[in-house]
């Protein structure tokens, strides 16, 4: 049996598709002079915002509950396709009578803390990738003081 022209268009085209899903992962450090500011009873959650160009709303991610302790939390944001221009934003806000530590990927509503401008914090854009190589990005913020 001879394959139509239909079946050879799409045998073709599904021999050059891209794979689905993309990882954008994130590294915050905290410096110690801001990780100072933070004690067991005088907790921070350090959050980050992944706001994609084309999909609403947001990803809003807890990373840890910072106790005092320096150094670099990671997290991630996956989606279907290749990474798109995202706008990451990491930040503290105060919180009480938390485990001390890091995370694990715990997803929030969006509506549940918005950072202000008198929080340690930090952001940039992670480019948005072309093609069928834009599956993995990673991108790297450091804290500073408002």
């Amino acid at each position: 049996m001879v394959p139509s022209f239909r079946h050879l268009i799409t045998a073709f085209a599904l021999a050059f598709a891209c794979d689905s899903g993309y990882d954008l992962d994130t590294t915050i450090t905290v410096p110690a002079d801001i990780a100072a500011n933070y004690s067991v009873a005088n907790q921070g959650l350090l959050l980050v915002r992944y706001t994609v160009d084309t999909v609403a709303p947001p990803t809003l991610r807890e990373v840890a509950v910072l106790c005092g302790e320096a150094g670099d939390f990671t997290t991630g944001d996956v989606g279907d396709g290749t990474v798109m221009e995202t706008q990451v934003t990491a930040w503290i806000e105060p919180v009480t009578g938390r485990t001390c530590g890091p995370i694990g990927p715990n997803v929030l509503e969006d509506s549940d803390f918005q950072n202000d401008d008198d929080e340690p914090q930090a952001s940039a854009t992670a480019e948005a990738e072309a093609g069928c190589g834009g599956h993995e990005a990673s991108i790297a913020l450091t804290l500073s003081a408002p």
